[in-house]
């Protein structure tokens, strides 16, 4: 029978570093590391020895430690971990500690605030931040639903209360804001070198799915605008050359205050910004509807069609959605029904409704007509459902809804007879 050390001089000449040998005979012994310091003469059964060469063989073929064990210690936690998530590295715990500072910080006077974690993978980052900061809410986010699953077992496990959110970056949050949002997307470019050491992680929490390495940040960034409350901070980790492109995207977007935080090694692993306390940030809603190019319905109005007007007029489907929007005072079409919502946006346009006070809302299911549902977006010159009319007028989607819920115009529109 093999004895401890003669399989560990085994794993030396793998190319196996020592801890990472030490860590795979340890969970395979099922013995501490100090037992196999001491005890290098012990003789190993032959099948338990063979189930460590097989791992020292899977880990010089690059696969992570913490897929071979299951499990990764993170900022003072022991998650669980499966080749469905990225292994999470010590690097970012710089996020987490950047993030906890902020909470006893500037966001400390908040009795519970609000704390997003989009692409959440293991939920490594959710699960430090609600650990090391108890009085904080935290929803998490994951386009991963086999991620999403590993994410919510570790909550389970370890006991720390995190609402698991299934879909992309923002997608899934309704209200209310967040005062602080945190995101390590995927920020390698298709092309990078470093990819075939990284063969046995998934690699949609490595590369873009556009294959250009900055395309997540610059959507994350994009959306923050209708999720992130005023004077709301948003971090973000990167690649460690990609700091000043991460800050330019923070900047460009109105954010103030954007600045790095380093990693173990000294580089500038994490970007983030604070949200003006005041005014939205650039480009970061939906545009207001074109207001060059005259919807369906005003052209109609100012006669500037007519029903002899071949192919402009204003079609049959067009004059149906003419006359709900005008016998309305509250017309909101969307997909499913204000009891059951057939997606995000729409259920986020029922709750704005709601927390503004609305009465006597009509609402239209568009997936029951297909002609409504594609004659809608010409009808007010707006690609997106669901679509809000009050009083006869074009209001907006869901994301301006909340722009005017936040800042009081929604309830004050809504408040006209």
């Amino acid at each position: 029978m093999a004895r401890v050390d003669e399989l560990f001089a085994e794993a030396r000449a793998l190319g196996l570093d020592r801890f990472d040998a030490q860590a795979l005979a340890s969970h395979g012994l099922q013995r501490p590391r100090a037992w196999l310091l001491a005890r290098g003469d012990e003789a190993v059964d032959p099948t338990t020895a063979q189930q460590l060469r097989a791992l020292f063989r899977r880990r010089a073929d690059g696969e992570p430690v913490a897929y071979l064990t299951g499990w990764r210690g993170f900022h003072g936690l022991e998650l669980r971990v499966t080749p469905a998530v990225l292994d999470p590295r010590p690097d970012t715990e710089t996020l987490v500690d950047w993030a906890l500072d902020i909470l006893a910080g500037e966001l400390s006077a908040l009795a519970a605030p609000q704390v997003a974690d989009l692409g959440t993978g293991s939920g490594a980052i959710a699960l430090a931040v609600a650990h090391g900061c108890p009085r904080a809410v935290l929803r998490a986010v994951d386009a991963s639903a086999a991620a999403l699953a590993v994410a919510q077992d570790n909550g389970q496990r370890l006991g720390l209360p995190v609402q698991w959110l299934h879909g992309s970056w923002w997608q899934p949050l309704g209200p209310p804001r967040v005062q602080l949002a945190l995101s390590n997307p995927p920020y390698l470019a298709a092309t990078d070198p470093h990819l075939p050491a990284l063969r046995h992680e998934p690699r949609a929490a490595l590369v873009p799915t556009s294959g250009d390495a900055l395309a997540d940040l610059r959507l994350i960034v994009a959306g923050a605008g209708v999720h992130l409350a005023a004077s709301g901070w948003l971090l973000l980790e990167h690649g460690c050359e990609q700091a000043d492109a991460a800050a330019a995207l923070l900047l460009e977007a109105g954010f103030e205050a954007v600045a790095h935080r380093q990693d173990l090694a000294g580089h500038r692993r994490c970007t983030g910004g604070r949200r003006p306390a005041a005014g939205r940030l650039n480009g970061t809603t939906q545009p207001p509807a074109p207001r060059a190019a005259l919807t369906c319905r005003q052209q109609y109005d100012a006669g500037l069609l007519s029903s002899q007007t071949p192919h402009t007029a204003m079609s049959d489907v067009q004059q149906r959605i003419d006359e709900m929007v005008k016998g309305h005072k509250v017309m909101l079409f969307m997909k499913g029904t204000a009891q059951f919502p057939q997606c995000g946006f729409s259920g986020r346009a029922i709750q704005l409704l709601k927390a503004a006070g609305a009465s006597g809302v009509s609402t239209f299911n568009v997936l029951e007509d297909e002609e409504v549902r594609h004659g809608i977006k010409e009808y007010a010159n707006w690609p997106t459902i669901p679509q809000l009319y009050v009083n006869g007028e074009f209001v907006g989607g869901s994301d301006i809804m909340m722009e005017m819920y936040e800042s009081g115009e929604l309830q004050q529109l809504l408040a006209k007879p």
